[in-house]
């Protein structure tokens, strides 16, 4: 079938049947995984307490040093950078694609609702052994990102509409739909031999899998953190998950620009006549897209980063102005709250 000869109809059923795949597995991305921790819990003899007695203390250390904890930890999370710095260094994507995905997966760890924190699949936290020894807070230096949900819900609060509740499932289901309809345009592009697919969901967006896995993981961290809160979002006595879903998120961006980079090379004219047409993840306003790519002009005078080095660089850059950000948004967090800073203590339902 030719992309042109693709009728109405045709692509009403496929747009239908990528709405249908995202709500099975939106329902999937919550259902799943609780089911999984169930079932390791009735298999496994986890220790159900927390450390804050020295007693207890005492049994996890015991625990941990009986099962080699913190050495499988620290080999797991040299293991996943090793794996990105080689993709990086042979451009390879989905080496770097399956460490960032490694770094998020303990975010899962939230399904697990016991005192010990490796428990079920808390365990899957090992990964982060090294940072938790020296912190749990370091988790929290991405928590500007808490600041769209935030003011999404905050608005309509305000008017007595509570929308927390289900605004992380619209967020998990838009970015299914988004790599639905991505993979869609994609092997159609490929079964009609084009190099560069630029139809459909690619007019508005050139990496729309990539920015799929964004949306659905930002869903599902705000899911988590929500429902693991006894008290109310942003109080939670979770551990935090901010930082690994902003490494993650922003080495994902960088294996969209290394694409970018060899797209390029391989298809020189093709690729830069689209890269005019078709924004990078989704249409924003020109300012906005000049403020967030200011660093990028300031330090290399161009509009986006056009080799390996230059990615790292900009990757470093952007993790710090986020953590800075995140410093900020923490340290407003601790005084009086009142409007979006007092949120959500200060308005509907909590009220």
């Amino acid at each position: 079938m030719k992309i042109e000869n693709v009728s109405l109809k045709s692509s009403l059923v496929l747009t239908f049947l990528a709405i249908v795949f995202a709500i099975a597995l939106t329902y999937a991305s919550v259902e799943l995984p609780a089911i999984l921790n169930s079932f390791l819990h009735s298999i496994f003899d986890f220790p159900g307490y927390d450390s804050s007695h020295e007693i207890h203390r005492t049994k996890t250390t015991s625990f941990m040093e009986s099962y080699y904890i913190r050495f499988i930890g620290y080999s797991c999370l040299a293991i996943i950078v090793s794996l990105i710095f080689a993709g990086f260094i042979t451009k390879k994507s989905g080496l770097i694609s399956a460490g960032a995905i490694a770094i998020f997966l303990p975010v899962f760890g939230h399904f697990s609702f016991n005192m010990f924190f490796l428990a079920g699949l808390g365990a899957m936290r090992i990964v982060w052994m090294p940072i938790l020894d020296i912190s749990y807070d370091i988790l929290r230096l991405g928590d500007i990102a808490y600041l769209p949900y935030m003011t999404i819900v905050y608005l309509p609060a305000l008017l007595k509409i509570d929308i927390s509740t289900v605004i992380p499932y619209i967020i998990m289901g838009g970015g299914i739909l988004i790599f639905i309809l991505g993979t869609q345009a994609w092997m159609l592009a490929r079964f009609n031999k084009k190099v560069v697919a630029t139809f459909w969901i690619y007019k508005f967006s050139r990496h729309p899998q990539y920015l799929g896995w964004i949306i659905w993981s930002y869903g599902l961290l705000i899911y988590l953190i929500r429902n693991s809160s006894l008290i109310h979002f942003k109080l939670t006595y979770e551990m935090p998950s901010s930082l690994p879903w902003l490494i993650t998120t922003l080495v994902i961006i960088c294996v969209a620009l290394l694409e970018e980079t060899k797209m390029k090379q391989k298809f020189p004219e093709e690729y830069e006549s689209y890269k005019r047409q078709a924004p990078f993840l989704f249409p924003i306003p020109k300012f906005l897209t000049r403020i967030i790519t200011l660093p990028v002009k300031l330090l290399f005078k161009k509009e986006q980063p056009e080799s390996v080095k230059e990615i790292a660089i900009i990757f470093f850059v952007y993790l710090g102005l986020m953590i800075l950000l995140s410093v900020i948004f923490n340290a407003i967090d601790i005084l009086p709250r009142s409007g979006l800073w007092g949120f959500p203590k200060n308005v509907f339902p909590f009220v």
